[in-house]
C-alpha cells in the first residue's frame, strides 16, 4: 500500500456480502494503481477486540462508503455506530462520506440523503440491468473524490511549508543570541497559535533552527571533556606543550576565546583549588611521616640501651645469686646513666631474675636430696639382715553391638521457590513451598507429573471497574481438590500417547512447529486435545480429561488476588511471551517461539507456565459472561455456544495484558496454532497416598 494512498473505509450489512465484493473487485484497480487502499470488518484477524479495530479503522479513513439497502440500514451496529460517526467525520472535514445504493430502498430521509449518493442518479445497483455499469459508475465517484482528497492533501502540505517558514524565520531572529528569552518565548507562543502549529511541530522547527548553537555547545562540552580528562589523569599545572595542545584543540573545534574562558575558568579554578589542598596533604603527611621515623629512631635507641641492661644484669645475675648490696646499688647507677623507666627496668629484672630464682630453689632441693639418701644408705646398712619384697598380676573384659531399617510412599513431595514482584517487577519476596505430586510412567523414561490441587473456595472473573465484560461478574467458586499436570503436555509426552491404539480421532504424533521434547507441544486443536486424554484414561486407568474454566483459573491464582501469580505485573524474565517492546519486535519480525516447560519459576501450587508459553485448552463452552455460570469448578457445556471452546493464560506470541489469570479466549474446536497446546488434570482417584 502506498504511504499516500487515500484510506476507504466501507461500512456495510454481511447479507449485502456478494455486492461488497463485486465492488471491491472493481475497486482492485485503485488499489493497485495505489490511489486507495481499502478496508472492511472481514479482514479483522483471529483474537483481535473487533469493537476497537472497527472504530480505530473508521476513525482513521479518508473516504467512508456507506453502502445503501433495508439490511444495512436494519443493522442497530451500522445505524447506531458507523453512520453517526462517519457523518460527524464527514462535517468536520476529516473524511469524505460516499452513500452507494446498492437495493431499492427509502432512504430519502435519512441523515446522509443530503449527501452525493452513488451509482449514477443514486439508482440502486440492483436495478441496473448491467451490475458492472453501476459500480464502474460508483469507482469513478470513488476515484474523483480520492483525486480531491489528494489534492486537498497536497494544498494543505503547501500551506503548512509556508507556514513552518515563517514560524522558522521568526526563530531565527530571536536566536540571534542564542538564547530565547521570556519575552521572545511569549512572542513565538502568539505566532505559533495564529499560524496553528502544534507545540510539537514547533518544537520541531526551533530544534532544527538551534542547530548551530548546539553545535556549539556540543564543541564546548568536547573541550570541557578534554580539560576535565587531563586534570583527573594528573596534568594539572599544565607544561607549556599542554597549553599549546588546548589551544590547538580550541582552534580546531572552531571556538572562540571567550566562550573557552568562560567555561574553562570554573573547572580550572576547582582544579587549582584541588592542587593546593593537595600540596597541603602531602605536607601534611610528609611531617606525619617524619615525625613517626623520628619515633622510630629514639624507640630503637631506647630499645638498644635496654638490650644493654638486659646483658648487663644477666652476666651479674650468672657470677652471683643472690645479688649483693653493691651489686645491686651499681646496676641501679647504671639504669640512670642509660635514663631507662623504672617500670621497664623492673620488667628486665623481673624476667631475668625469676628463672634465676627458679635455678637456686632448685639447687637448695638438690641439696636436700643428697643429704637425705645419705641417711637412707646409713640405715639400709644397718639392716642388711631383712627379707626381699612378692610381686602380684592383673585381668580384662569384652564388649558387643546391634542393627536398624527403612521405608516408603505413592504420593511423592517437591519443594520449589514462590516469588512475588512489585509493579516494576523487581523481586520483593521469596518464598520455600512444597507439594504433592505422582507421575505417570509413559514408557521410554517419559513421565507425565501430576500436582495435587487443594481443595478452595476463590473468586472468579475480574471485580467492576477492571477487565473486560466477558470476565464479570465476578463470582464465587468452590473447587474440589483435583490432580493437574505440573507442565503443559510436552512434545515426548504426546509422542508416547499418540502412539496408543485410537479411540475416536487420529494423532499425528509431530505437529508442533517448535521442535524439542521438552517444549510444549502446539499445533493441537481441542478435538486432538480431547484424544490424547482418551487414550491416557484407557492406558491408566486414571480418568483423564481437559480442566474446566474455573480449575484452570483456581490453579492457575494459587491462592493470590492479583492479576499474575507473581503479582501486578509480567517481564521477560517471569514467563514466555511479549512483555515488553522488545520482546513484541521479535515476535513481529518471526524470531519468538516457545520455550522449555519448567523455564520459569512456578506458582504456590507448584504449577509451571501457567501464564505464557502456549495458550491452554479447557473443557467449556464459550459465553460472553458469567451470568449463570457454575460454582461448582465443574464445566460450563450448557447454554453456550459449542463451536466455541475456551482456552486461557496467553502465549509467547501475546503481551502480558492477555496472560492475566481471568483472560479469556475461544477458538474452534478444530482449530490449531502455534500458540495452542494443552494440559491436563485427573481426579483424585482411590488408593493415592
Amino acid at each position: 500500500m502506498a504511504e499516500d494512498a487515500v484510506r476507504v473505509f466501507i461500512s456495510y450489512s454481511h447479507k449485502d456480502e456478494h455486492l461488497r465484493d463485486s465492488l471491491a473487485t472493481h475497486l482492485s484497480n485503485l488499489q493497485w494503481q495505489g490511489i486507495i487502499s481499502s478496508w472492511y470488518d472481514r479482514q479483522l484477524t483471529a483474537g483481535t477486540e473487533w469493537n476497537d479495530k472497527i472504530k480505530t479503522e473508521l476513525e482513521s479513513a479518508d473516504i467512508i462508503l456507506l453502502l445503501i439497502s433495508p439490511d444495512f440500514i436494519a443493522s442497530k451496529y451500522c445505524r447506531d455506530i458507523e453512520i453517526p460517526m462517519a457523518l460527524q467525520r464527514h462535517e468536520s472535514k476529516q473524511a469524505y462520506v460516499v452513500p452507494v445504493i446498492l437495493r431499492p430502498f427509502d432512504w430519502f430521509d435519512a441523515p446522509f440523503a443530503k449527501l452525493q449518493a452513488f451509482p449514477k442518479d443514486a439508482k440502486a445497483v440492483t436495478t441496473w440491468v448491467n451490475q458492472d455499469e453501476a459500480f464502474v459508475s460508483v469507482t469513478q465517484g470513488i476515484r474523483i473524490a480520492a483525486k480531491q482528497m489528494l489534492d486537498y492533501r497536497k494544498q494543505l502540505a503547501e500551506q503548512k511549508q509556508v507556514i513552518q517558514a515563517q514560524y522558522l524565520q521568526k526563530v531565527e531572529e530571536v536566536l540571534s543570541d542564542g538564547v530565547i528569552s521570556i519575552v521572545e518565548r511569549d512572542t513565538l507562543d502568539e505566532l505559533r497559535e495564529s499560524l496553528g502549529l502544534t507545540p510539537e511541530e514547533a518544537k520541531e522547527i526551533e530544534t532544527r533552527a538551534y542547530e548551530p548553537y548546539s553545535r556549539v555547545e556540543e564543541n564546548l562540552n568536547r573541550y570541557k571533556q578534554t580539560l576535565n580528562r587531563l586534570i583527573e589523569k594528573g596534568y594539572y599545572p599544565f607544561s607549556e606543550e599542554i597549553e599549546k595542545d588546548l589551544e590547538n584543540r580550541q582552534r580546531d573545534l572552531g571556538l572562540k576565546p571567550g566562550d573557552v574562558a568562560r567555561i574553562s575558568k570554573p573547572i580550572l579554578d576547582q582544579a587549582e583549588f584541588d592542587y593546593q589542598a593537595k600540596r597541603q596533604q602531602q605536607d601534611e603527611v610528609e611531617q606525619l611521616q617524619s615525625l613517626e621515623q623520628q619515633q622510630r629512631r629514639q624507640q630503637e635507641e631506647y630499645e638498644a640501651k635496654l638490650q644493654r641492661y638486659r646483658e648487663e644484669f644477666s652476666r651479674a645475675v650468672q657470677v652471683e645469686y643472690p645479688l649483693s648490696q653493691a651489686v645491686l646499688e651499681g646496676l641501679r647507677n647504671f639504669q640512670q646513666q642509660l635514663g631507662l623507666k623504672n617500670e621497664n627496668s623492673a620488667q628486665i629484672e623481673r624476667s631475668i631474675r625469676e628463672p634465676a630464682e627458679a635455678r637456686y630453689q632448685e639447687k637448695l632441693k638438690q641439696q636436700e636430696e643428697e643429704e637425705r639418701q645419705r641417711q637412707i644408705e646409713l640405715e639400709q646398712q644397718r639392716k642388711q639382715a631383712q627379707a626381699k619384697h612378692k610381686a602380684q598380676g592383673q585381668a580384662g573384659t569384652s564388649q558387643a553391638s546391634s542393627p536398624q531399617n527403612s521405608a516408603g510412599s505413592k504420593l511423592r513431595r517437591f519443594e520449589f521457590d514462590v516469588i512475588t514482584v512489585d509493579k516494576q517487577g523487581e523481586e520483593k519476596s521469596r518464598t520455600r513451598k512444597a507439594a504433592e505430586f505422582f507421575f505417570e510412567d509413559l514408557g521410554n523414561g517419559v513421565l507425565l507429573e501430576m500436582v495435587k490441587i487443594p481443595s478452595g473456595t476463590f473468586q472468579m472473573g475480574s471485580p467492576e471497574g477492571q477487565g473486560s465484560d466477558n470476565e464479570k461478574p465476578q463470582h464465587s467458586v468452590t473447587v474440589p481438590a483435583f490432580l493437574m499436570g505440573k507442565y503443559p503436555v510436552t512434545q515426548a509426552q504426546w509422542r508416547r500417547v499418540a502412539a496408543l491404539p485410537q479411540v475416536e480421532i487420529a494423532l499425528n504424533a509431530e505437529p508442533s512447529d517448535f521442535k524439542g521434547d521438552s517444549r510444549p507441544v502446539e499445533q493441537v486443536s481441542w478435538d486432538e486435545a480431547v484424544e490424547f486424554c482418551q487414550r491416557l484414561s484407557r492406558v491408566t486407568g486414571h480418568s483423564y480429561h481437559l480442566p474446566s474454566e474455573a480449575e484452570w483459573e483456581y490453579a492457575c491464582r494459587a491462592g493470590t488476588t492479583t492479576e499474575f501469580y507473581f503479582g501486578e505485573t509480567l517481564t521477560p524474565k517471569l514467563a514466555r511471551c511479549k512483555a515488553n517492546f522488545g520482546m513484541m519486535l521479535l515476535t513481529i519480525f518471526g524470531g519468538g517461539e516457545t520455550a522449555s516447560v519448567g523455564s520459569y519459576l512456578p506458582n504456590a501450587f507448584g504449577l509451571y507456565d501457567m501464564h505464557g508459553n502456549v495458550w491452554e485448552w479447557c473443557a467449556d463452552h464459550w459465553h460472553d459472561n458469567y451470568v449463570s455460570a457454575p460454582t461448582d469448578g465443574t464445566a460450563w457445556i450448557v447454554n453456550g455456544n459449542s463451536e466455541k471452546r475456551i482456552f486461557r493464560g496467553g502465549s509467547w506470541f501475546n503481551d502480558r495484558s492477555y496472560c492475566r489469570a481471568v483472560y479469556r479466549a475461544y477458538g474452534s474446536p478444530a482449530n490449531r496454532n502455534s500458540t495452542v497446546g494443552f494440559r491436563v488434570v485427573c481426579s483424585v482417584f482411590p488408593g493415592l497416598l
